[in-house]
């Protein structure tokens, strides 16, 4: 008895459509994957870094399907999926071959890796040690970790002593990039060392922290300090200080050192009230209370009985802003 397909009527010798009608026969592996909001995924017995669902369900694909195959549609389609953890689902990707769209089933857990899973305990990967760290560096550092959280910069420990707080870092990796950034703001030094706190019992390779140390400057922009025995206005803070000579009113420039940093100090301004200006400028010395020539002007217009701010050096006075 000769058999017909159901589809189009064509003579068929076995089964039960034409091989114009049948479906595909796609071959592939099943996949099942757990996921953890810190972007990583647990497959074949291990937990590695993505850097985005499109790209690692891309990955899925090449590595499950047997045939050259394009993903149309994957995990990047369902909205915050890895803000959802405890999620259990058999997730549909489309997929396109030469010939044929399908579907391929993937398995997806949502939950939390081991890496995540030492945030807020007592384990971290290196210390940022913040020296000389007036209020205004602290909060830059405070608003940094808070902002770069998504990028998976965790603290898991803060010791805030006076001026010298220590950081406890998740990761080791970040804490070179934010002393920089510090630096950059305001101005210091940098030194880093590392050494051997465990031993991967796996690989038999030592697993070292990381300690980096960062020493801002003892002043601030428009603070007055010595340097080559010249009383430089700071005027900009980075790696190079920027400033203004008092005894010349020009630019200059010095470098922080780690011989430097903790002794180039402010000097102490004091109020002082101009009592002359022609011919020349005079004011009230706040020690003396004799009258006395202001050394420099700094192009300001001044008017008698205005009250300014001044530095002494070498018995003489500065204006400063």
């Amino acid at each position: 008895m000769k058999k017909f397909c159901p589809k189009c009527g064509a003579p068929i010798k076995s089964g039960t459509f034409c091989t114009s009608c049948a479906e595909p026969q796609i071959e592939f592996k099943a996949v099942k994957i757990k996921l953890c909001p810190s972007n990583r995924v647990f497959q074949k017995g291990k937990w590695t870094k993505f850097s985005d669902l499109r790209k690692l369900s891309e990955k899925l694909v090449k590595d499950n399907v047997k045939e050259d195959a394009v993903l149309i549609e994957g995990l990047e389609t369902f909205e915050n999926l890895l803000s959802k953890p405890g999620l259990k689902r058999d997730i549909m990707f489309k997929v396109q071959t030469k010939e044929y769209e399908f579907e391929l089933p993937v398995h997806v857990e949502v939950t939390y890796s081991p890496y995540i899973g030492k945030i807020g305990g007592t384990y971290y990967e290196g210390i940022l040690q913040l020296r000389n760290a007036r209020a205004g560096v602290k909060e830059y550092v405070k608003k940094y970790i808070e902002k770069n959280a998504s990028r998976k910069v965790f603290v898991n420990k803060i010791v805030d002593v006076k001026d010298s707080v220590d950081y406890y870092f998740l990761a080791k990796k970040h804490m070179i990039p934010l002393g920089l950034k510090i630096i950059r703001n305001f101005g210091g030094v940098i030194d880093s060392n590392s050494q051997v706190f465990s031993r991967n019992s796996m690989t038999s390779k030592d697993i070292f922290r990381v300690n980096v140390l960062v020493t801002v400057p003892l002043f601030s922009e428009k603070d007055v300090v010595v340097v080559e025995e010249k009383p430089i206005m700071v005027t900009r803070l980075n790696k190079i200080i920027s400033g203004i000579n008092l005894m010349t009113g020009k630019k200059s420039t010095f470098k922080m050192t780690s011989d430097n940093v903790n002794v180039i100090k402010p000097l102490k301004k004091v109020k002082v009230q101009v009592i002359t200006i022609v011919p020349q400028i005079e004011v009230i010395d706040p020690e003396t209370y004799q009258n006395v020539p202001i050394k420099n002007t700094l192009n300001l217009e001044l008017n008698l009985g205005q009250n300014l701010n001044c530095v002494r050096y070498n018995s003489v006075l500065y204006l400063v802003n």
